[in-house]
């Protein structure tokens, strides 16, 4: 009888490690208070705790000094040296990392998720706090900054607004206890997302005017993330003070006219020629003068409208700045057309790693062969590459060029053929049509792959497949909204691996029509039947995703507890499994599973969260 597994325990850390989370968390909050103090006063709603009480007594009574001495001098009389960077770093980590461990009365929590011990926080009063915030973290210790997380708080609280709506869904279709005013009286979900996604606007436009008033504190950072706050004059004062600037994400949508207008969108563009701070920079109405960051080398470009414009500055920011490595979102082709065409390019080895091969007439090779230009001499450090192809275009042959080729994304709607070098791909996605066949003859070619996305293609059966598949080092098989899938294929790809750790798989309801889509082919069956293949698997995500969120709707998978306990019992490392609301079971068998899981202190999550596994 094979042996039963439970997932492993959450750790007991040692007292010590308890006590710092509980000093830095004090520490925390005290310093916040005094920092709403200093715009008007403690708002009377923020409850604090006698021990925050007593540290704000011991900083009010030292002169005036940065935030970050204040904390270190109130530790360094208090605590055995041992322990005084540790409880330092953890008061930082909490106020910049918040997932990392529960902050709920910490200041991002507090902030960003618009709470204070369930007050909400008037708007007028983030843009003071958020500057306080950057003020104390952005002195030299701080070399990341990250407020993309303004965005995933926002569909975090749609997800468990929904969920709540949900569970009382099914309490109103069994207790008839309760009243239908009372029920009605919770309001839609669509009424809360539209509210919340008004809210959400004012308050991504309030951090990032908070920002741009701390922008001179930004001269250490080395990558920001303003994924969804970007705004013209925000990129123009990163331009002006941040000269060890490596990384930006500035990624919005901004072709949406409800939230963005088209003279938002051309000042954001325009704003980017900031980053190279030559004196062809584009004259622009924000004020200063912009010095570059000289030393960028990856950027996440915006999706605009406006596309022609944003290549036209692309081409600009990789002649000016020679260690950039790595353009998301661009367009490799039309900018290197432009810069060999408009520019005094003299031929030099270009950095990049990254290329985006999209849509055009031409493909890189044949541009470059027009400019007579060879591509190992000007793109001779190319391990990645994003192909968009349509049907009017030549193959992938020209991928030949780049034997280091590891990670590749390729966007068609036919089939693929694989002449170009494949033994060294690592990571690799496709829109294409797969059947056992291809799989197999992929597999012979790709015997290092590791991670594996399917995005709205098919996965089929070959009725004359006697071939073998092997990806013997595949850790990630992910399929997002593939549209048609024979289980038989699906299944014998699973077995073939060694070292699989995570599953993931979302469908959307426009897709779950079809008696081929995944939410209605994968069953309790189905998943007993490749368990045996699965015993280091740490991740299994099976959900509705629509527009970026989960969705709680009538489709749902065909799994049930009885796929739960399996995996259970089967996969001794497993860490992660979800989302049970999308699967076959009530609320009450997940709540109660959930419990289950407390009191036996498993360590294992539930919760609908976005997996970042790439």
């Amino acid at each position: 009888m094979p042996p039963v597994h439970t997932p492993h325990l959450r750790p007991c850390p040692k007292l010590h490690s308890l006590a710092i989370p509980v000093l830095a968390e004090s520490l925390a909050r005290a310093f916040y208070i005094l920092g709403k103090k200093g715009i008007g006063g403690v708002p009377e709603d923020l409850h604090q705790n006698e021990f925050s009480s007593k540290i704000m007594r011991d900083l009010c009574e030292k002169d005036y000094l940065s935030p970050i001495h204040q904390i270190r001098r109130y530790i360094s009389p208090r605590l055995p040296i041992k322990y005084r960077q540790e409880v330092f770093d953890e008061v930082l980590n909490g106020m910049s990392n918040p997932e990392d461990y529960d902050i709920e009365k910490l200041m991002i929590a507090i902030e960003f998720e618009f709470k204070a011990h369930d007050a909400v926080v008037k708007t007028s009063d983030m843009n003071h706090v958020m500057q306080a915030f950057l003020k104390c973290l952005l002195l030299g210790y701080v070399s990341k900054l990250d407020l993309s997380t303004l965005y995933l708080h926002e569909s975090c609280w749609v997800a468990r607004a929904r969920r709540v709506l949900g569970t009382w869904n099914e309490r109103k279709k069994t207790d008839k206890s309760i009243s239908k005013d009372i029920y009605e009286g919770r309001g839609e979900i669509y009424s809360i997302e539209s509210m919340w996604e008004d809210m959400g606007i004012e308050h991504r436009r309030i951090a990032a005017e908070a920002m741009i008033a701390t922008a001179p504190a930004f001269q250490h950072l080395t990558s920001i993330n303003i994924d969804y706050i970007a705004t013209g004059e925000l990129v123009w004062e990163i331009g002006k003070h941040c000269p060890l600037l490596q990384e930006l994400s500035l990624f919005l949508d901004t072709t949406d006219r409800r939230k963005y207008s088209m003279r938002f969108e051309d000042d954001l563009i325009m704003s980017l020629s900031a980053l190279y701070g030559h004196k062809m920079t584009t004259p622009t109405s924000f004020r200063g003068k912009a010095f570059g960051c000289p030393k960028l080398q990856k950027i996440v470009f915006p999706h605009v409208d406006l596309r022609q414009k944003l290549h036209w500055i692309e081409s600009r920011l990789l002649f000016f700045l020679p260690r950039l490595k790595e353009v998301i979102n661009g367009a490799t082709i039309l900018a290197l057309e432009g810069m060999f065409s408009e520019l005094e390019y003299d031929g030099k080895p270009l950095a990049l790693t990254h290329i985006e091969d999209v849509a055009t007439v031409e493909t890189v090779e044949n541009l470059l062969l027009i400019h007579n230009y060879q591509m190992k001499n000007i793109l001779p450090k190319v391990t990645s590459v994003r192909v968009v192809q349509n049907k009017q275009r030549g193959g992938l042959h020209y991928l030949s060029n780049f034997p280091r080729l590891k990670y590749l994304e390729v966007f068609t709607d036919g089939d693929l053929e694989f002449a170009f070098h494949t033994t060294q791909l690592t990571h690799f996605k496709s829109t294409c049509r797969w059947d056992q066949k291809k799989l197999a003859a992929f597999s012979q070619r790709a015997p290092v792959l590791e991670v594996f996305v399917f995005m709205t293609g098919s996965l089929l059966r070959h009725k004359n497949f006697k071939g073998n598949i092997s990806f013997p080092a595949l850790r990630i098989i992910k399929l997002y909204h593939v549209f048609r899938v024979d289980m038989d294929a699906f299944t014998s790809m699973l077995k073939s691996t060694k070292c699989l750790t995570h599953i993931i798989m979302e469908d959307s309801p426009g897709g779950c029509d079809s008696n081929r889509s995944l939410i209605r082919c994968l069953t309790d069956k189905i998943i007993s039947s490749v368990l045996p293949s699965l015993k280091k698997l740490q991740v299994f995500h099976a959900a509705v995703k629509v527009f970026g969120r989960y969705r709680v709707s009538k489709y749902k998978f065909l799994l049930t507890m009885k796929s739960v306990k399996a995996f259970i019992s089967s996969c001794p490392d497993l860490k992660y499994l979800g989302n049970l609301y999308h699967w076959d079971i009530s609320c009450g068998e997940i709540e109660s599973f959930r419990k289950q899981i407390i009191q036996k202190n498993w360590h294992l999550h539930l919760d609908s969260v976005d997996i970042c596994t790439t």
